[in-house]
């Protein structure tokens, strides 16, 4: 543990892209700690053996094996609540649209899945060798009727046990996935957090205070603030290589049928249920103008007209009614550019609202958000890229963060923020590289806990079934047959839970997949590869450890 704690410590520390340092200590009270804690836990094994063997005949000890068991009794009623509640589980997993009702779900999915999965391998597996046995042409069969009922005593004792083999195998799969997915795909997560070198955000708060139209604030305030920007990048000889603006209004409420929204900022910040977060929506509102510069099309607009850019799902209502803005949805267009803050958050559906002005907005300015400030504000983007290393580009942005102190926006309540990506690289890295060590440790673990379960079965059981298998020779039974039943046996029992490992991944896949993408993650392809990649890994050495303890099992009964 002392020699491998420095290798955790180096990776974790190359995963998140940090200074390593190779000095090497012994943390003597993390020794202390872990002697007291094991012996406590032997200390307490050791009197539960105590107790358990002190309440026992020691004669009925002696002849405990001559007994021998009752027949195996599967339950069809806890092995078909098995089957349902798998189902329940499984549904959740696939018919969940939004990633924040899957966050939501997740953990009560893993727990339908983890009482599914014991019940089924209690009782679900030996109700299926009954079944087995009843079929008279495949149990009377030299290949198969001693690994039949053998199995089904091996299932009654231990049907726990490979339970807990295939819920371990599913959080190793899914631990992995996950946290590998975040690690590898952190440069796609940051190029889609942030598309450009540096981006800055204004955002206007008392709209409904000023005389001012609000298209008319955009001149009065966004266009000096761009001109001041270009000034520095003139003083340093720079053009951007790409750069992109607009100007939005925003607000998020809940979507009902025949396009009514619903603004209630008690329910968008309290606990919601998972209808609810299905309906919730946020609206982005651009003027007309605004859009055919971005879109490059001409198109036109009467009063109280709209048209409607769905960013992710669609939008199926031909009016819009938000308080006392109610609109005619004249056209619907898709493939809305991603511009800006417009739409990045992944979480909820999203839809861009084209007005004639933003002007229309005006009847609904007084709206208040949960703090008692405006719900609708005027948020302006402005990003840019510029070639240079990213020590230069940062140069410029720690320059342009002085921009705080340029009073551009007369008495008018506003934020401004500025954000660079390679600033923002670093807390990526140490976040996710983090993760991905967790991730990793937590996989060890539970790898270690397989492997452990797999081999004690193998030689307590060993043990167990060599005087059968003695007696079994006596009757004829080649060590050649022994060999074919063992294996026949073993590779429906210790590949049940590898092959329920890969059913709840793949079903698990679609959850895990919108979890992800609350972190900006956007490469199904890289998520599907790391998947595939896993489970082949994973079986692989899942089949050399059944391989090695296989050899073991049939050595002692042979």
């Amino acid at each position: 543990g002392i020699a491998f704690s420095k290798y955790a410590e180096l990776f974790l520390l190359r995963a998140i892209r940090e200074n390593v340092d190779y000095t090497f200590r012994i943390p003597l009270d993390a020794v202390k700690l872990t002697a007291i804690v094991y012996a406590l836990i032997f200390c307490l094994i050791s009197l539960k053996s105590l107790i358990s063997v002190s309440r026992t005949d020691a004669l009925s000890l002696l002849k405990a094996e001559s007994f021998g068991e009752k027949p195996p009794k599967g339950n069809i009623l806890l092995a078909l609540a098995g089957l349902v509640i798998l189902a329940i589980a499984y549904y959740l997993a696939v018919s969940i649209k939004q990633p924040l009702t899957a966050i939501m779900m997740f953990f009560l999915a893993v727990l339908l899945v983890i009482i599914a999965s014991y019940l089924l391998f209690i009782s679900g597996s030996v109700t299926l060798c009954s079944l087995l046995k009843k079929n008279k042409k495949y149990y009377y069969n030299k290949k198969n009727f001693v690994s039949v009922s053998s199995m089904a005593y091996r299932m009654k004792r231990n049907g726990a046990g490979l339970a807990s083999i295939c819920v371990l195998s599913s959080l190793i799969l899914g631990g992995f996935v996950s946290t590998a997915c975040l690690y590898f795909g952190s440069e796609d997560t940051i190029d889609s957090r942030y598309p450009y070198d540096t981006s800055f955000s204004v955002d206007i708060y008392n709209l409904d205070k000023t005389d001012y139209a609000i298209d008319e604030l955009e001149e009065r305030c966004f266009v000096p603030l761009r001109a001041e920007l270009e000034k520095s990048f003139d003083k340093r000889g720079i053009t951007p290589t790409k750069s992109e603006q607009v100007s939005y209004s925003c607000i998020y409420g809940m979507l009902s049928e025949g396009g009514e929204v619903t603004y209630d900022s008690s329910r968008l910040v309290g606990d919601q249920s998972s209808s609810e977060l299905e309906r919730l929506a946020g609206f982005y509102f651009i003027s007309l103008k605004s859009f055919n510069e971005i879109t490059g099309r001409s198109d036109s607009l009467e009063k109280g007209d709209a048209i409607i850019c769905p960013l992710s799902g669609d939008y199926k209502y031909t009016s819009f009614s938000l308080d006392k803005l109610h609109l005619n949805i004249s056209s619907k267009y898709f493939g809305f550019p991603r511009i800006g803050e417009i739409g990045i958050d992944n979480i909820v559906r999203a839809y861009v609202v084209v007005l004639p002005e933003l002007e229309t907005l005006r009847p609904i300015l007084g709206i208040k958000d949960s703090m008692g400030e405006n719900a609708l504000r005027l948020s302006w983007d402005y990003g840019y890229d510029i070639e240079g290393t990213p020590a230069e580009k940062l140069s410029i942005y720690d320059e342009q963060r002085a921009f705080y102190k340029i009073k551009f926006l007369d008495d008018l309540a506003h934020g401004f923020s500025i954000v660079s990506k390679d600033a923002e690289k670093a807390d990526y890295y140490s976040v996710y590289g983090g993760l991905f060590f967790i991730g990793i440790l937590l996989s060890l673990i539970f790898i270690c806990a397989t492997v452990l379960i797999i081999y004690y079965k193998q030689v307590s059981e060993g043990y167990e079934d060599a005087p059968r298998f003695e007696i079994m020779q006596k009757i004829g039974m080649t060590k050649e047959d022994i060999r074919k039943n063992v294996n026949s046996q073993m590779v429906t029992v210790f590949f049940a839970p590898l092959l329920m490992a890969g059913v709840h991944l793949c079903f698990a896949f679609p959850m895990v997949w919108k979890c992800l993408q609350l972190f900006y993650f956007t490469n199904l392809r890289l998520m599907i590869e790391t998947a595939l990649i896993a489970y082949l890994v994973f079986a692989v050495f899942y089949t050399v450890v059944y391989k090695l303890t296989t050899r073991k099992y049939i050595s002692i009964v042979s």
